[in-house]
C-alpha cells in the first residue's frame, strides 16, 4: 500500500495510508469514541465554548462595551500575537501534541472574557490588555489546532458537510450567547454597555472548553468508517519545523491565498465598532442572536453545496467563489452608502426605530460574509493543494472510455492543475449497492498485499521467457527538480509491490493495495496512485528516454496494478519524453505534450474464475511486451 508524503508543517494534516498507519489493525477494533464524528463534535464543543461565545460578546460590537476603542486596542494586541501563534502553531504542536495544543488553546479565551467583566463593572482598563494578549496567544494555537483536525480527519467526500458540522458549534456559541445577551439587556433601549451579569455566565461556560477538549483521541488512534487510519504529519526538530514553514510561507500558492485569509478578517473591527455606535444595547444583543442562527444555516447551505458530487470541483469552486464576490462587493457597496448616512446624521437605532432594518439587516450580512468565507476558505486549504499536485504530477490525465473527473482533497504536495482519469471499457462491474456497503475492510492489509503478489509470481514464474520477478519490496519513489542542483524533493511515494528485471534490477510495472473497496475512496485512491505513477517516472525516467526525446510521436507505457479488498485494476500509464522532462523539472519540454494519460481497466473480482483468466492473459502480455 503507497504512502504518500508532502513537504508540510507539522499541523498541516493529511491524508496517507501504509501498512502501518493507514488501516486498522488485527487486535484494534472501530469504536464510535475513536471515530471522526466524535473527534469532530469534541472540536465543535471546544470551539462553542471558546471563539463561538467570543463572537457572540464581539457580535454586539466592541465586546459588550459603550464605546468601542479600549476594546479596539485590545482586539488589536490579540490579533497581532494570533497572528505570530497562528504562523507558529505548528512548532507547538510538533512538540507537545495536536491535543495539547488544542487544550491550551481554550484557556485564554476565560480570561479575555473576565477582562471586559471587570471593565464593564469596575471601569479597570489594564486587564482589558492582559486578557487580550493570553486569549491572542493561545487562539492562535487553538484556530491552528482545530483547522489541521477538521481538514484532515474526514474523508474527502465528508470534507465539506464536516466543515459545515463543525462551523455550526461555533456559532451555535453565538446564538447561546446571543439569547443571553438579549436576556439580560431586552430592556436597553438607547446606545451603551451590556449589563455586567452578562460576562458571568460567559466566563462560567468558557471554563468547560479545557474539561471538553480532553475527550480527544490522539491522532494515531483515530479511525475512520473505511477502516483507515488519520495521519498528521510526523514529528520533526524545530529547526526542520522553521524551515519548513520558511518554505511554505515563500511559495506563490500561499501568496495567492493570502487575500482571501486576509479578507476573512480585516472586517471585524470595523462592523464591530459599527454596531455598537450607531444601535441601542438589545439591537446589539438582538444581533448577536440572529447572527449565530443566519450562519448556521449559511455554512450548512454551503457546505453541501461544496460536498455535491453533480457540478465537477471545478464548477463548485467557481460558483462558490462567484456568489462569495458578488455577495462582498453587493454588501459595501450598500454599506458605503449606509455609513455616508450615519456619519452624516449619527443615529442611536432601536427596533423600534423607523429606519432600523436598513443598517441593522446590514450588519447581519456582514457577519455572514465572515462565516461563509471561513467555509470556503477552509474548504479550499483542502482542495487547492490538492489541485496544486495534480498540475504537476499528471497535467491532464486522459484516456478512451468514460471521462471520470477525480474531486478529491488528498493533500500530496503543491503545484496546480486538474485531474481527469478515464474508466476503461470493462465487462465487470464492481461491488456497490447492498452487496458493497456490506464488505467490510480486511483488517490487515498485509493479506490484501500476500494475494495479489502471490497471483503476480504465479503468473510469472511459469513463462520463463519473462526476464523479471514481483517481489513484496516496499520502494520507495520521489519527484524532484532532477534539472537543478538542489534536487528540491517535492514528495515521496511509496508502493506494495514491484517488478524488477533480473538484469539491473530496473522496475518495469508497480502494485498497490487496499484492505477496503474502491467506492469507499475511490478519488483519493486514484490520486495516490497517479502520485506513485509520477513519482516512479521522475526516479526511474524510461531507458529509451533520448529515442522518446527523438521521435516525439514515440510513446511508452508503464503499468500498476492494484488490489482493492477482492477487486484487481489495471491502471496503463502512456507518456512521452515531454511529460518525463516535465516532471523531473526541466525548463524545456513541449507543454503541448506533457501530459500523463491512465487508462483504469477492471475491477478483476479475485473469487471468479472467469476473471481471473483475462486478467492473468492482460499482465502476461504486458510483461512479455516489457520483460522478455
Amino acid at each position: 500500500m503507497a504512502e504518500s508524503k508532502s513537504i508540510q508543517t507539522g499541523t498541516q494534516a493529511h491524508e496517507t495510508a501504509s501498512s502501518q498507519d493507514g488501516d486498522l489493525q488485527p487486535d484494534e477494533k472501530y469504536s464510535w469514541f475513536r471515530g471522526v464524528f466524535f473527534q469532530a463534535t469534541v472540536v465543535g464543543v471546544a470551539a462553542f465554548t471558546a471563539p463561538g461565545l467570543w463572537n457572540a460578546m464581539n457580535s454586539v460590537g466592541a465586546g459588550g462595551q459603550q464605546t468601542p476603542y479600549l476594546v479596539m486596542a485590545g482586539n488589536a494586541l490579540l490579533f497581532s500575537l494570533m497572528t505570530i501563534t497562528c504562523l507558529t502553531g505548528s512548532i507547538v504542536a510538533n512538540r507537545f501534541g495536536i491535543k495539547n495544543t488544542l487544550i491550551f488553546g481554550t484557556t485564554g479565551y476565560v480570561l479575555y472574557s473576565a477582562a471586559l467583566y471587570t471593565n464593564n463593572r469596575y471601569g479597570t482598563e489594564w486587564f482589558i490588555y492582559l486578557g487580550s494578549a493570553a486569549c491572542g496567544i493561545t487562539a492562535g494555537l487553538f484556530w491552528a489546532a482545530e483547522g489541521a483536525i477538521m481538514l484532515s480527519y474526514p474523508e474527502a467526500h465528508t470534507r465539506g458537510k464536516y466543515l459545515a458540522y463543525w462551523l455550526c458549534y461555533r456559532n451555535g456559541g453565538g446564538i447561546l450567547g446571543g439569547i443571553i445577551n438579549l436576556a439580560f439587556n431586552v430592556h436597553g433601549k438607547a446606545a451603551g454597555k451590556l449589563d455586567w451579569r452578562t460576562y458571568i455566565v460567559f466566563v462560567v461556560l468558557q471554563c468547560l472548553g479545557p474539561a471538553v477538549t480532553f475527550f480527544l483521541s490522539p491522532p494515531e488512534k483515530v479511525r475512520r468508517r473505511n477502516g483507515t487510519r488519520v495521519q498528521l504529519a510526523p514529528r520533526i526538530s524545530d529547526l526542520e519545523e522553521l524551515k519548513a514553514l520558511g518554505r511554505l510561507m515563500i511559495r506563490k500558492e500561499v501568496a495567492l491565498l493570502t487575500p482571501l485569509f486576509i479578507y476573512i478578517n480585516w472586517s471585524l473591527p470595523y462592523i464591530g465598532s459599527y454596531v455598537s455606535l450607531y444601535f441601542s444595547v438589545r439591537a446589539r444583543a438582538l444581533a448577536s442572536l440572529i447572527t449565530g442562527l443566519a450562519q448556521i444555516l449559511a455554512t450548512l447551505i454551503m457546505g453541501t453545496f461544496l460536498d455535491w458530487k453533480r457540478p465537477s470541483l471545478n464548477n463548485r469552486a467557481k460558483f462558490a467563489y462567484i456568489f462569495m464576490m458578488a455577495l462582498i462587493g453587493g454588501c459595501w457597496i450598500w454599506g458605503t452608502i449606509v455609513q455616508k448616512g450615519y456619519s452624516e446624521h449619527k443615529p442611536s437605532l432601536d427596533w423600534v426605530d423607523e429606519g432600523f432594518g436598513r443598517g441593522w439587516a446590514l450588519y447581519i450580512l456582514w457577519q455572514l460574509i465572515t462565516a461563509l468565507g471561513i467555509n470556503f476558505g477552509l474548504w479550499g486549504l483542502a482542495v487547492v493543494p490538492a489541485y496544486l499536485v495534480v498540475s504537476r504530477l499528471v497535467r491532464v490525465i486522459k484516456a478512451p472510455g468514460h471521462p471520470d473527473q477525480v474531486n478529491s482533497t488528498s493533500r500530496l504536495a503543491s503545484k496546480v492543475g486538474k485531474l481527469k482519469i478515464a474508466d476503461a471499457p470493462s465487462p465487470y462491474s464492481p461491488a456497490d449497492g447492498v452487496t458493497g456497503r456490506h464488505m467490510t475492510a480486511i483488517e490487515d492489509e498485509q493479506i490484501v498485499n500476500t494475494a495479489l503478489i502471490t497471483f503476480l509470481i504465479a503468473v510469472t514464474i511459469n513463462f520463463p521467457g519473462v526476464n523479471a520477478d514481483w517481489s513484496l519490496s516496499r520502494k520507495a519513489f520521489s519527484v524532484s527538480n532532477e534539472a537543478h542542483s538542489s534536487k528540491e524533493k517535492f514528495f515521496e511515494a511509496r508502493v506494495d509491490g514491484v517488478l524488477r528485471t533480473h538484469q539491473g534490477l530496473e522496475v518495469k510495472a508497480i502494485a498497490e493495495v487496499k484492505p477496503y473497496l474502491r467506492r469507499q475512496g475511490r478519488y483519493e485512491i486514484r490520486m495516490q496512485e497517479a502520485a506513485q505513477m509520477a513519482a516512479w517516472i521522475c526516479t526511474n525516467p524510461p531507458a529509451n528516454l533520448n529515442e522518446l526525446r527523438a521521435n516525439k510521436k514515440m510513446k511508452t507505457t508503464r503499468l500498476l496494478v492494484s488490489q482493492d479488498r477482492h477487486e484487481v485494476y489495471l491502471n496503463f500509464a502512456t507518456l512521452g519524453a515531454a511529460y518525463v522532462d516535465y516532471i523531473r523539472g526541466s525548463q524545456s519540454f513541449n507543454k503541448s505534450d506533457a501530459f500523463l494519460h491512465i487508462q483504469e481497466v477492471g475491477p478483476y473480482s479475485i473469487d471468479k474464475a472467469e476473471h481471473m483468466g483475462p486478467l492473468a492473459l492482460l499482465i502476461f502480455g504486458f510483461m512479455l511486451q516489457e520483460c522478455a
